[in-house]
Parts: structure tokens; C-alpha cells; sequence
């Protein structure tokens, strides 16, 4: 019996099955438990929870190229200006140890990453005394955050 095929449901429970067998062995083999970075946090607890320790984490938006749809209301939905192709947009939060402890679901590539940041709410839940590090994606963070750095932009005139 072939595995993987065209139907994209039985794709999909091969898959699940896979998984529910190779996991046990990749986490004894890894000596620790795999566990997915959460989707979403609602409270401070939840952000201990999922950044124990943490003094600083670190916020990027990233894209990811997908196939191009062939209803066109939904390829200009993910177009992206930027990389010219057509693509899934998500966030990303790190701590100092790089370890990803928060990734919100996708959406399309056509959106800002200060808006994507602004739909999953959890700046309000990151407390003060924890220093926000983002790029210039994500102006007007410092107003929700008092404790937050972005750089400034260079002028591209070098000595």
C-alpha cells in the first residue's frame, strides 16, 4: 500500500499516523518532550509560562512563499508587494536563548507585521520589566510597550 498519494485527505491521516509513531521514539531518542511553541497567550501567566526566566524576547515577522491560488480573489488576498510572489505571513517570538515560545497562526502575505501583532493582542500580557526587541516592521509598539527597542533608521551615508 502507497503512503502518500493524490488525495489530499488520506495524505493527511498517513500523516497523523506518523506522527503518532515516530514522536514517541523522536522524544526518547531526545531525552525531553516535544512541545509545539503556543498559539496563543492570554495572560501573564501563560507568557511565564511559555518564556520562564526571560528578561528580553525578540519579535520578526516572516513570510513564506505558497502556491499561487487559481481563484484570483484569493492570489491578490496573498500577494506580497515586497517578495513579489504570493505568500503566508506569521510572527515569531524568541527569548535570548533563541528558543521560539510563541508563533500565532499564518495569515495572508499581504498584511503588516504590526498588524498581524496587533490581531494576536499579547503585548498587553508581556510585562513591563521585560524588554521588547523588533525591527522597524513594528513602529508604534513603543506605545503599547514602555519598555521596547527598535532601531533607528541609518541615513545609508557612510564615511
Amino acid at each position: 500500500m502507497e503512503p502518500f498519494t493524490q488525495n489530499s485527505l488520506q495524505t493527511r491521516v498517513w500523516v497523523c499516523r506518523w506522527v503518532k509513531i515516530l514522536l514517541p521514539v523522536l522524544e526518547m531518542t531526545l531525552g525531553r518532550e516535544c512541545v509545539l511553541p503556543a498559539r496563543q497567550i492570554r495572560s501573564a501567566e501563560e507568557f511565564f509560562r511559555a518564556f520562564p526566566g526571560v528578561k528580553d524576547v525578540f519579535i520578526d515577522g516572516t513570510e513564506r512563499p505558497v502556491q499561487k491560488p487559481k481563484n484570483l480573489r484569493r492570489r491578490k488576498k496573498m500577494y506580497s508587494g515586497k517578495k513579489r510572489q504570493t505568500t503566508r505571513k506569521g510572527l515569531i517570538m524568541t527569548d535570548e536563548t533563541r528558543q521560539i515560545g510563541f508563533i500565532p497562526m499564518s495569515k495572508n502575505g499581504r498584511r503588516h507585521d504590526k498588524r498581524l501583532l496587533d490581531k494576536v493582542d499579547i503585548i498587553r500580557h508581556i510585562p513591563p520589566e521585560v524588554t521588547i526587541w523588533a525591527d522597524t516592521g513594528f513602529q508604534g509598539i513603543d506605545k503599547q510597550h514602555p519598555n521596547t527597542q527598535i532601531p533607528k533608521k541609518g541615513t545609508g551615508f557612510v564615511e
